[in-house]
């Protein structure tokens, strides 16, 4: 004959008090991590935003050289800084703020001889690809022309902030390009200070 065993009187789980100290542990990393995470997603799109700057400035030097005429940045933004855009063009005066690509100050480069619409590339950058990342200041004094025979007067500089961090790009007159941390700002690890 076979035995059962005997019902178990006792039910095994978790109380109440062993799961709400689990939910403030949670709860605790938490606090600690958002802001944290935080901070570091805007150190990067900071730290994006002056690359691509960067980038556009070294692109519009190598272009010039290439097509043997000058090319254009304009930069527009507004009074807060908050929203901002640039533009590249072979006609100087494009607005980045123009979305309509029949429309003569929008900012495009030619992809060959022909000047088709259907050979245009669009060429402007943004605030809304970089999140709560603000421009401080008007680069370059709002346009920049690069001539194709001295492409290195690029003197000046554009400074980005997020979250209290500044990011400055310095771009010297031999044509220099380099990134820094504004002196007094919140230091962004590998960054040299201004």
């Amino acid at each position: 004959m076979r035995s059962f065993p005997e019902p178990c009187d006792r039910v095994v789980g978790y109380s109440l008090i062993e799961a709400m100290v689990v939910v403030a542990v949670i709860a605790i990393v938490l606090s600690i991590a958002i802001p944290s995470y935080a901070a570091m997603t805007a150190r990067a799109r900071l730290r994006s935003a002056a690359d691509h700057l960067r980038n556009d400035l070294g692109e519009a030097r190598t272009q010039a050289l290439q097509r043997g005429q000058p090319v254009y940045l304009s930069f527009s933004r507004s009074e807060d800084g908050a929203s901002w855009c640039w533009g590249m063009s072979l006609q100087s005066g494009c607005d980045c703020t123009r979305q309509d690509e029949s429309s003569a100050r929008y900012c495009y480069l030619d992809l060959d001889a022909t000047r088709s619409p259907a050979r245009r590339l669009s060429r402007v950058v943004d605030s809304k690809r970089y999140p709560q990342v603000r421009l401080d200041g008007l680069p370059f004094g709002g346009s920049l022309r690069l001539s194709p025979v001295r492409p290195e007067t690029l003197a000046g500089n554009a400074s980005f902030s997020a979250r209290g961090q500044s990011l400055r790009l310095v771009a010297s007159r031999s044509g220099r390009l380099r990134l820094c941390s504004p002196r007094g700002a919140q230091y962004l690890a590998g960054m040299p200070t201004c």
